[in-house]
This record gives C-alpha cells, structure tokens and sequence, in this order.
C-alpha cells in the first residue's frame, strides 16, 4: 500500500501535463467554429455536419477542466508542504476553480449545439453559439487568479525555483490585457510543463525508493 501511495506521489505531476495536452487536442479537433457574425442559418448547418468533431472537442474540454483541478491540487499540496504560503496558494487554487468551470461551461455549450442542430431554431443555435465564444472571461479571470497566487506563492518561498514565480506573475498581468491574452494562454501552458517537470523531478529525486523506505 506503501509503494502504491509513494508511485501516486510521484506520478501525480504528470496530471499538469495532461492538461497542456488536452487543451490544444480540444482546439485542434473542434478546428474553426463559427464567427460571431454567422447567420442562424450557417451556425446550424456547421453543427449539423460537425457533430463528431464538436463532441469530441468537449469531451476534451471537459477532461481538461478536471485536469486542471488535479494539476492545482498538486501544485498547492507541493508548495504547502514545503513553505506556510497558505493565502497566495489558496488563491491559486481558487483561480483554477474558476478556470475549470469556465472550461466546462465551455465544453457543456458545445454539447448542448451539437445535440440536436437540426431540430433547434437556427437563432437559438447561433445565441448559443455566439455566448459560447464570449465566454472566455472566467478562463481569462480564473488564469489570472492562478497565475497570481501562485506565482506569489513560489516567489516569497522559493518553495519552487524563484523565477517560475516571477514569471507567472509577468503572465498573470499579461492575462488580464485582451490584446495579449492569446500569447499569455501560451506562455500559461509553458509554465505548466516547466512547473510539473520540476516537481516530478524532485519527486523521483527525494522521495524514497520503495526497497529503501521498506527497508
């Protein structure tokens, strides 16, 4: 039960990892979705002849909203362990809340248009659609949350190397600017990798084999 416990332990960095992997699979498949300014009749037809694809990009979406609550459980129960930064942690793990739920309201959104497209009113369909792609503010809000308390977090503690801290904060501030929020999205997701490289890292590097520790 040990050894089982110590492999989760050190395995569980990985779930940040899935995450970045989740997010560009969602956008990959569910390719161009339509403009805001597609008439009822055009969004419906897209969703008609796109159902596959759209499914599949929710399903993706909503595995990345529980992935990202794994990945920030980790993180947090990785800094609190290691520094008494409770209140910035708290708020990073508040802010991946929000982004989780922004996800899968996303993901529930493009569900729900390709259900049944062609037994809905074109215009409920394109009102659906044009709320689904505004409705990136509680991902925009929620990122900046994370990014902000964490990054303090790891900053004031070096609980992680200092510059992972300094650097989400850059991100964080560069969430909140609509112009730049696309290359801060990406840059979030580099800062993932690098976060959970670094704790799985020090996972396999200082937590105890299993000979050893049944020893």
């Amino acid at each position: 039960m040990g050894q089982i416990r110590r492999c989760s332990i050190r395995l569980a960095p990985l779930t940040g990892l899935v995450l970045v992997g989740l997010l560009p699979a969602a956008i990959f498949v569910g390719g161009n979705t339509p403009d805001s300014n597609w008439s009822g009749a055009r969004v419906a037809t897209f969703y008609e002849n796109h159902q596959t694809s759209q499914n599949a990009s929710a399903y993706f979406l909503g595995f990345a909203a529980v992935f990202a609550l794994f990945f920030a459980s980790v993180l947090s129960s990785h800094l609190r362990a290691r520094s008494s930064a409770v209140g910035p942690t708290a708020l990073g793990f508040g802010g991946a809340t929000v982004v989780a739920v922004g996800l899968a309201v996303i993901s529930a959104s493009t569900a729900a248009r390709t259900d049944v497209p062609s037994q809905i009113n074109p215009a409920a369909l394109q009102a659906l659609s044009v709320i689904s792609n505004d409705f990136v503010t509680p991902v925009e809000v929620g990122t900046v949350a994370l990014l902000a308390g964490y990054g303090i977090a790891i900053a004031w503690t070096g609980a992680l190397p200092r510059w992972l801290g300094w650097l989400a904060l850059v991100v964080a501030v560069a969430s909140a600017i609509p112009p730049l929020l696309f290359f801060a999205l990406l840059a979030f997701a580099v800062w993932v990798l690098i976060v959970s490289a670094v704790m799985i890292v020090r996972e396999w590097r200082y937590s105890p084999a299993p000979e050893a520790a049944s020893g």
